[in-house]
């Protein structure tokens, strides 16, 4: 059996019928287990997504590792309305990529329209690796305003909502995300984050 990808790229692009690339994508999955690039067109090519969430399911089994089958999967359960993915991106942030990785894979789901998704990457891995002896406050600050810099406000707002998770008695935390809802977001998400954040900071003074 041909274990190339080329080749079976090649002969999926020259059906014409998607029934036939699917089948074509079954045996090429069946060569080649370890492609993560095959196994993600053979989930798309399904037609329920139950089937493309076996698929799926099936591919991580083959390669735990791979980073872009996990996050395959969690824009799968975005299009499936299933809004319960942090706990799959816990487990995924063991994937062999580093934190700068996932957050650039949250701000490419956040250009797709999977804000659920980037905001699960996000919630999942950004404290992966990192201990109370790292200076996690500058650190998110810093990947937040990397993030606004590309013009990612949905990556920088998930970055800066789980830095107020971990540190809500940090006050510059607070002021952070207060400006980037001024600049990026709505009156009603500011003045919501006012009010959490004044109530949050009085409880922890009390």
């Amino acid at each position: 059996m041909n274990t190339s990808v080329a080749f079976w790229k090649d002969a999926v692009n020259q059906q014409d019928n998607a029934e036939d690339a699917r089948l074509i994508l079954v045996e090429a999955t069946e060569a080649i287990p370890s492609s993560a690039e095959l196994w993600i067109a053979l989930a798309r090519l399904e037609t329920t997504h139950q089937q493309a969430k076996k698929v799926l399911n099936k591919a991580r089994l083959e390669i735990p590792t791979s980073y872009e089958i996990w996050v395959a999967a969690l824009k799968l359960q975005e299009r499936m309305g299933d809004t319960n993915q942090v706990d799959i991106m816990r487990r995924a942030a063991s994937a062999m990529i580093k934190r700068e990785e996932w957050i650039r894979e949250a701000e490419t789901s956040e250009g797709e329209g999977a804000i659920l998704t980037c905001n699960a990457i996000i919630m999942g891995t950004l404290g992966y690796g990192l201990d109370e002896d790292n200076d996690r406050k500058e650190l998110w600050m810093h990947d937040a305003r990397t993030s606004i810099a590309r013009g990612k406000y949905e990556t920088a707002r998930a970055i800066a909502a789980y830095a107020l998770r971990i540190l809500a008695n940090r006050e510059s935390v607070w002021v952070a995300a207060a400006e980037l809802e001024k600049h990026q977001g709505s009156n009603e998400a500011l003045w919501q984050l006012l009010e959490d954040g004044v109530c949050c900071q009085g409880m922890s003074s009390g």
